[in-house]
């Protein structure tokens, strides 16, 4: 019955270049576009589980459903492993229940990048660059999907500011979670991509792996991208698989903004090592 691995993560930490790496590994090849993974607020799982129309629902009438759809998509999974993508915070619904179903999950690979970078692939994923607007986002909650007057394809999805995120996950009680650097997937792949299926239990080899991370390489994904185009991306025109580095921060972010950065998110900042030097 635990089959749920939730892929959690503040959004631009890795969430989907993680995905392509399981689809590479699962089926020996990647299709941006077809990565097959169940979504925590995708409408169309909640609607066919539930057999309604969840548009019409109030948003607390929804609340109270999700964790049971949850456990029925585990219940009817006959695979292993079931993975579900999630940017929402870890958190209890008003009833008390866990909303991710502990009694049916295998465990949580929560992926984190440095929030300075975040920052920067965030602006230019939404905001066209106004990495002030974007450092406002990372400094208090959201809730994504939510679209007034007319149907979305997602629930609306709470997500906390970037500090309580990592916090809310890496320190619950209740779910196993295996942390995921986003600058180790770029310095070590095959290591830290081999410790993830390690703690899901999904048996390996060292061919399987160098394999899948080669089909999944960040230039692979921008090159289909470029080719075909990505569902994901919220704006024609703009890459999401736009660089892919680690301290691309230090090319566009002023020593103030810099700052305030830090003075938001230090805590957790020191706590994973991502304090610039003298910080």
């Amino acid at each position: 019955m635990r089959r749920l691995v939730w892929l959690a993560s503040y959004p631009k930490s890795g969430n989907t270049w993680f995905r392509a790496f399981l689809r590479a590994f699962l089926s020996g090849s990647v299709d941006v576009n077809q990565l097959g993974f169940d979504h925590s607020g995708r409408r169309r799982d909640l609607d066919e589980m539930l057999a309604i129309e969840t548009a019409y629902l109030l948003d607390h009438e929804l609340e109270r459903l999700r964790p049971d759809v949850y456990r029925a998509r585990a219940a009817e999974c006959e695979q292993p492993a079931l993975f579900v993508k999630t940017h929402e915070g870890f958190r209890r619904l008003e009833d008390g229940r866990a909303l991710f179903v502990p009694e049916c999950t295998r465990g949580v690979v929560y992926l984190v990048r440095n929030p300075l970078d975040v920052v920067v692939s965030y602006a230019f994923h939404l905001e066209q660059g106004d990495f002030d607007q974007a450092i406002a986002k990372l400094a208090v909650g959201q809730t994504w999907g939510w679209v007034r007057d007319r149907y979305s394809h997602q629930i609306g999805q709470l997500v906390p500011d970037w500090s309580s995120h990592v916090v809310g996950w890496l320190d619950n009680a209740e779910l196993p979670v295996h942390l995921v650097r986003y600058e180790a997937l770029l310095e070590t792949p095959e290591a830290t991509f081999s410790q993830a299926l390690d703690f899901l239990g999904l048996h390996h080899t060292p061919e399987q792996v160098a394999r899948a991370v080669e089909l999944s390489s960040f230039q692979r994904l921008r090159q289909q991208e470029q080719q075909q185009g990505f569902w994901e991306k919220m704006r024609l025109g703009v890459n999401f698989f736009r660089r892919g580095q680690a301290g691309d921060w230090r090319r566009h972010l002023s020593r103030e903004q810099v700052e305030r950065v830090v003075a938001q998110h230090q805590k957790v900042m020191a706590r994973l090592g991502y304090l610039p030097k003298g910080g």
